[in-house]
């Protein structure tokens, strides 16, 4: 499978207006399609709503490269290694194309668009479907708020456990469901389960491993040898409540004078984890892991207050999975600034370039702002007290 003009026909795309997705082509990975020769183009997102992960999959059909947004909404309540959750395709622009509504890594239900502009007074509305998004009817990417939309079960003497490349590309088709359940032979392997769950193959790898779907093989799962970074230690405050933690970050900061670093997690709980000087401070255990980041310290420290979501146990280490990094500046204690405005940041910005799946926030004089790793100062600035603005760090 090639990619040529692959970037100047995205461009394209993301120059038009009311784009849905924001996407770097620099991310850019093959991933394996199993009884193919072809592979899938996967580029990790990011869309309005950051809870979502979102991934752009490109694939050359009929000499055309084709784009989807495939957006995967968990469970907020499930502890399980299997996915339970929503996965919604959509194009670049948002157009709602498909939905699947999954259980324990089996496809249950699959929604499609219906012809007409009536609002659907059938859709899913049950508790089921309210584990993933809950009683907000404002959140226009949960299943059970949308109108306009069939849903049909998914009967099946076997019901699969993937989501096949055919489904994915083949939202057009008019015939019957529109949904694959027999020769579903090419499968792409989107995660289903996480990074300790099931894979497409079915391949059991055994304790410490996991399926690496673009080698097509069992790789340790975090081989110690292999990680970048040093251990970090046992978390100094967790917190559940993230305005609350953010505050005490502050506090901290305050009070000595020190930058202090803390991590999101993916189920939303501040972690303090690092005190550093007025000068800077390092982020230790921070691994990338098969599209994850995660923090991660020796088991020896002792448990963390709670089991977080994601949360695993791997070469005498637990690893949290992480949604953003947070950081505070402190020289606006002294200098009068908000300690954020146009000041360059250019080691946060290589920082950022090592983590890129997640988010990076600083935290100044009654200011929140957000970096990356494509410029040298902080962007989307807030301005106010904490406990206002602290819901911009997500």
């Amino acid at each position: 499978m090639t990619y040529l003009n692959i970037e100047k026909n995205l461009t394209l795309e993301k120059g038009e207006k009311n784009n849905y997705v924001d996407f770097n082509i620099d991310d850019l990975q093959l991933e394996k399609i199993t009884n193919s020769e072809a592979k899938l183009g996967v580029i990790f997102a990011k869309t309005d709503n950051l809870e979502l992960n979102t991934r752009v999959l490109l694939l050359k059909i009929n000499g055309k490269i084709e784009s989807v947004v495939f957006n995967m909404n968990p469970n907020k309540t499930n502890d399980n290694n299997d996915f339970s959750g929503e996965v919604v395709i959509r194009n670049l622009k948002g157009k709602f194309l498909r939905g699947y509504l999954i259980e324990n890594g089996i496809i249950k239900k699959v929604f499609k668009k219906t012809n007409n502009n009536l609002s659907n007074k059938n859709i899913d509305d049950s508790a089921e479907c309210r584990l993933v998004c809950g009683d907000s009817a404002d959140d226009k990417d949960c299943i059970c708020n949308m109108q306009n939309l069939n849903e049909f079960e998914v009967v099946s003497s076997s019901p699969p456990k993937y989501i096949s490349v055919m489904d994915i590309y083949s939202f057009e088709s008019d015939g019957g469901n529109g949904y694959c359940e027999v020769d579903c032979d090419n499968n792409w392997f989107f995660g289903m389960g996480g990074a300790t769950g099931n894979n497409s193959n079915n391949v059991d790898c055994g304790d410490d491993y996991v399926f690496d779907t673009v080698t097509n093989e069992c790789v340790l799962f975090f081989d110690e040898d292999a990680m970048t970074g040093e251990a970090g230690v046992k978390p100094l405050k967790e917190f559940d409540d993230k305005c609350t933690g953010i505050d005490e970050l502050w506090a901290m900061s305050e009070a000595s004078g020190n930058e202090v670093a803390a991590v999101l997690t993916e189920d939303g709980a501040i972690l303090i984890i690092a005190e550093g000087s007025r000068d800077g401070i390092d982020f230790p255990g921070l691994h990338n892991f098969m599209g994850k980041t995660y923090y991660g310290y020796e088991i020896s420290k002792g448990k963390p207050a709670r089991t977080y979501s994601g949360q695993v146990e791997r070469v005498n280490r637990y690893f949290i999975p992480i949604k953003a990094t947070i950081h505070s500046h402190t020289p606006c204690l002294t200098d009068g600034t908000d300690g954020l405005t146009n000041r360059e940041i250019r080691e946060d910005k290589i920082f950022a370039g090592e983590f890129k799946n997640i988010n990076h926030f600083l935290i100044g004089c009654k200011s929140i702002g957000e970096f990356n790793h494509k410029t040298s100062n902080a962007s989307n600035i807030q301005i106010g007290t904490l406990n206002t603005i602290c819901e911009k760090i997500k």
